[in-house]
């Protein structure tokens, strides 16, 4: 298995991601006896690499190629997406919806989605994401970032080893969601993106315990409807 990703120097967030699995099964035992297993490993690795820049690549020229006409139309159907979304999460504990800066922002705690320093999302937080990719495959063609943030507690002796620091925590989280939203649902990967903010967006004062959980949070933030179309 071979995963990529591809993330913008200017901002640092993850624009691209994905992964293949390739296999090779020589014909005979002969077959491989004549055949170097190095060589057999690079030709394998380069064919699936091969895959992945082809994905990418098609993704760059999917975004660079994207017109105006459906942004012209503003953020039409979005009052149905909110009151779709809200019936979803109603009975999540801290979870929420807005609108910013025309887009709708759907907040998930931690509590919702991780258990405490992991980015594996857990039962609940799979079927809470299940839920809202239900709604978000009604409305295609839509940008979608994901954003991964934390609190300002930095990451203890337990968890160093895995996360350097908060910011690789909220970014491996905003993955994670990303992963399981497109690998179990028709999303179009390519309209995606994800951000990990780590503790420097706070939206509550981390002098509490109420105010960092409020901080440990991932946002799903849909913007408006774009020409593209297809997974």
């Amino acid at each position: 298995q071979i995963r990529l990703y591809a993330q913008d120097a200017a901002t640092g967030d993850v624009i691209w991601s994905n992964r293949v699995e390739t296999e090779y099964h020589p014909a005979s035992n002969l077959a491989f006896n004549n055949r170097h297993e190095k060589t057999m490993l690079d030709k394998n690795v380069k064919a699936g690499v091969k895959l992945l820049m082809d994905d990418l690549f098609s993704c760059v020229a999917l975004r660079a190629g994207k017109g105006t006409g459906a942004r012209a139309a503003g953020a039409a159907g979005d009052d149905a997406i909110v009151k779709a979304l809200q019936d979803k999460i109603a009975a999540l504990e801290g979870a929420g919806i807005s609108r910013e800066d025309g887009k709708t922002c759907i907040t998930l705690p931690e509590v919702v989605l991780f258990a405490s320093g992991s980015d594996a999302l857990t039962a609940q937080g799979k079927q809470a994401l299940a839920s809202i990719s239900q709604v978000l495959e009604e409305y295609p063609n839509r940008l979608i970032n994901v954003e991964g943030h934390t609190d300002n507690v930095p990451i203890g002796p337990r968890l160093i080893n895995k996360f350097a620091s908060n910011w690789e925590l909220s970014t491996a989280r905003a993955i994670s969601v990303m992963n399981y939203m497109t690998e179990h649902y028709n999303l179009n990967r390519s309209l995606m993106a994800v951000k990990g903010y780590g503790p420097y967006k706070p939206v509550a004062d981390n002098d509490s315990a109420a105010g960092r959980a409020q901080n440990r949070r991932v946002v799903i933030a849909v913007g408006n409807p774009t020409v593209a179309s297809g997974k």
